[in-house]
């Protein structure tokens, strides 16, 4: 493959030889909802003649059927690269949180271009803050689980100790069967809960959106404005755009000229407060942008708006394009890593209490 060749390529992506294969395949996910008629497609084409097929049902703009064409294809030149052609995974570079509650593993895929990543490695163990350049999100969420179920496997053993003899004999059979039951039972429960907290023990929250957000914006007091796409539901048919302008009395069509929708955390979800006062989940393109938005809102550190973008269109008539708004209020509280360590020890502390019974 020639130089000039992948070059082009790299261009197309907006990435650098030196971007890891990660953020490659970030900047290419984004072009592809960028330019794709259909954007809940975009995600699954995987060829030139899958993107026309699109554009041909849809009879979209050949402009923008164009611009796809040329990311789908510098692509597929990039998977051809041999491997020599761009930068490796540097463990050395990664950032530690020592306040973290326990290590977690580290992995790494062999072919981080295919989006089936099942040919895995352990690249090292340590408190390895979550890098999005550098550490797929899947494969964080990955070693976040198996820490969580470590965590939990070790308090299950100590309550399992209690009923045995120093050669693994029950002391009382019926008590470790019944043992056995309640782990059965309360295990996915205490384990979703652990995940979550764990999670936000590798994640310096602002770190990761200057790495995730499409727009970054410095306002004249200081204070930084991030950008990431998302979508949500269209409520009875009509864009949430449309109705706020209903309730106005005006008929405008959607654009960055229309008021934004203010955005709320609710648990482990985010929702736009629509005119009626009623909620809709918002889901974001880039998942790994939840941790650090939820994070930073859940301190006080942040506030959230929804621009309304394009209206909805191609397959996903029921979905509308967004772009949420992260208003960092106070960067002190926003910028340190998760601190979890009491939350933690609680929850184990309820876990063992429970088997204990």
């Amino acid at each position: 493959m020639q130089n000039r060749e992948l070059e082009s390529a790299l261009r197309t992506l907006g990435a650098q030889p030196t971007d890891s294969p990660i953020a490659m395949k970030r900047k290419y996910r984004a072009l592809l909802h960028r330019y794709h008629p259909d954007e809940s497609a975009g995600s699954t084409v995987r060829n030139a003649s899958e993107a026309g097929a699109a554009w041909n049902a849809s009879e979209a703009d050949a402009g923008r059927e164009e611009a796809l064409r040329a990311v789908i294809n510098a692509w597929e030149t990039i998977r051809k690269a041999p491997p020599s052609a761009f930068a490796g995974l540097h463990v050395e570079t990664l950032l530690c949180n020592p306040a973290a509650f326990c290590t977690r593993v580290l992995y790494g895929s062999h072919d981080l271009f295919e989006e089936q990543q099942n040919d895995l490695y352990v690249r090292g163990t340590d408190r390895y803050n979550w890098d999005p350049d550098e550490e797929d999100f899947l494969l964080f969420l990955k070693s976040v689980n198996q820490a969580a179920r470590g965590l939990l496997k070790e308090v299950e053993d100590a309550c399992t100790d209690w009923e045995t003899d120093d050669w693994g004999e029950a002391y009382d059979e019926d008590a470790v069967e019944a043992l056995g039951e309640k782990i059965t039972q309360e295990r996915t429960a205490f384990q979703l809960k652990l995940f979550h907290l764990l999670a936000q023990e590798y994640i310096s929250p602002l770190r990761c959106l200057d790495q995730l957000a499409e727009n970054k914006v410095r306002q004249t007091d200081g204070k930084m404005v991030y950008e990431v796409s998302a979508r949500m539901n269209v409520p009875a048919g009509k864009s949430a755009l449309a109705e706020k302008n209903a309730s106005a009395g005006k008929n405008r069509p959607a654009g960055d000229d229309q008021p934004a929708l203010d955005c709320i955390l609710d648990g482990t979800r985010i929702y736009a407060v629509l005119p009626d006062g009623t909620r809709q989940q918002i889901s974001l393109e880039e998942d790994g942008c939840y941790y650090p938005i939820a994070m930073m809102t859940a301190r006080g550190a942040a506030a959230l708006q929804a621009q309304p973008g394009e209206l909805p269109g191609g397959r996903r008539k029921k979905t509308q394009r967004l772009r949420l708004r992260i208003l960092v209020t106070d960067p002190v509280t926003a910028a340190p890593e998760g601190s979890s360590r009491k939350k933690i020890e609680k929850l184990l502390k309820e876990y063992r209490d429970v088997l204990s019974d």
